[in-house]
């Protein structure tokens, strides 16, 4: 994967449509949100994430009518990489629960700090962190499947 762009903490006061271009994007959503694909609405009211591919049509908003924050990834994707966010159970472009983002944040502020440094092995370092964040989110899947904590309150917070 070669990472072509990482934003922290953007903002929209609207919501999104339109095609993706010729790269993919990671978003990272911390606010309540509703997605809209293959002519469905799916809300979801804690952090989501959505692995956009090349070409497909996007259509997101928030589900309180306020402005969107999240984090957001572009980048390129090989057939490989698309077979390894599968085998880690990712489905591309449909949303995507997300219980803990705690390190999931924590690895985009490393890629984003590291992202200025440019050393000699700065292509191997992003490919690697982007792996941890397909692990991150594809574990992420399976525990929400069987999450038994996720009726408590205050968990996730704790």
């Amino acid at each position: 994967m070669k990472i072509n762009r990482i934003n922290l903490n953007c903002r929209r006061n609207t919501a999104s449509y339109g095609e993706i271009s010729t790269e993919c994007q990671l978003m990272v959503f911390r606010i309540p949100m509703i997605f809209t694909f293959d002519s469905m609405e799916k809300r979801i009211n804690g952090c989501s994430a959505i692995i956009y591919t090349n070409g497909y049509q996007k259509y997101f908003r928030s589900a309180g009518g306020l402005g969107i924050k999240y984090d957001m990834i572009s980048f390129r994707m090989s057939a490989a990489d698309r077979q390894y966010a599968e085998s880690m159970g990712i489905n591309m472009n449909p949303p995507i629960e997300i219980a803990d983002d705690y390190v999931i944040s924590g690895l985009l502020r490393t890629m984003t700090a590291h992202s200025v440094s440019k050393n000699r092995h700065h292509s191997e370092f992003m490919e690697l962190s982007m792996r941890m964040l397909l692990i991150t989110i594809g574990e992420n899947i399976a525990s929400s499947k069987k999450n038994l904590y996720r009726d408590v309150p205050h968990y996730a917070k704790l």
